[in-house]
C-alpha cells in the first residue's frame, strides 16, 4: 500500500522514495494513537459489515494472486499502478530485505537469518495460509439471501479493491 501511494511521487528504490516511506509510516503512526486517544474509534461503527468484509476479501484475493508467481513460478499480468505489479514486487524485495539484512541479521537474530534465506516459495506459501480464509464468500452468500443490496454493496466493494489496489 506504501508503494502504491508513494509511485506517483518518486521512482522505486531511490532515497527520496525510502523517505516518503519512512514520513508516510510517522504520519500514520502518530494519527493512530491520535485517533484512539480522542475515541474516534466509532466512526467505524458508520462503515457496514457488507463494506469491511468486500474489502478485507479484495485485499487478501490481490495478496494471495501476489503470491503466486513466487509459489508456482508463474507471473500474473497485472496494472502498472496495481498492488501487486512488478513496481510494488520489486520496491518490497529491494527494501525489506535488504532493512532485514542491515539491521535485524546484524544482530543474530536466528529467526530473521531464516526468513531471509528461506526460498520465496516457502515464504509464499505461509502468506497465502495465513491469509486465504480472509476471503469471506460466506458472508456475500449470506447476504444475498437476505439482503440484496447489502450483497451489492460488497460485491461493489470488492470489485473496486480489485480494480484500483488497496
Amino acid at each position: 500500500m506504501v508503494a502504491t501511494a508513494i509511485a506517483p511521487l518518486a521512482a522505486p528504490n531511490t532515497p527520496q522514495c525510502i523517505t516518503l516511506a519512512i514520513t508516510l509510516a510517522v504520519m500514520v503512526g502518530s494519527i493512530e494513537p491520535l485517533m484512539g486517544l480522542f475515541r474516534l474509534g466509532f466512526l467505524v461503527n458508520f462503515l457496514s459489515r457488507s463494506i469491511i468484509s468486500g474489502f478485507i476479501s479484495g485485499a487478501a484475493l490481490i495478496i494471495v494472486l501476489s503470491q503466486v508467481k513466487h509459489l508456482l513460478g508463474v507471473r500474473i499480468p497485472w496494472r502498472a499502478k496495481s498492488l501487486s505489479g512488478e513496481f510494488l514486487s520489486r520496491f518490497k524485495y529491494g527494501v525489506s530485505v535488504h532493512y532485514y539484512r542491515t539491521i535485524n541479521c546484524s544482530h543474530g537474530d536466528a529467526f530473521h537469518l531464516i526468513i531471509l534465506f528461506l526460498p520465496q516459495t516457502c515464504l509464499a506459501t505461509v502468506i497465502i495460509t495465513a491469509v486465504y480464509k480472509l476471503i469471506d464468500l460466506t458472508t456475500l452468500k449470506r447476504m444475498w439471501a437476505y439482503d440484496k443490496i447489502d450483497a451489492i454493496a460488497w460485491l461493489v466493494t470488492f470489485t473496486g479493491v480489485l480494480a484500483l489496489g488497496v
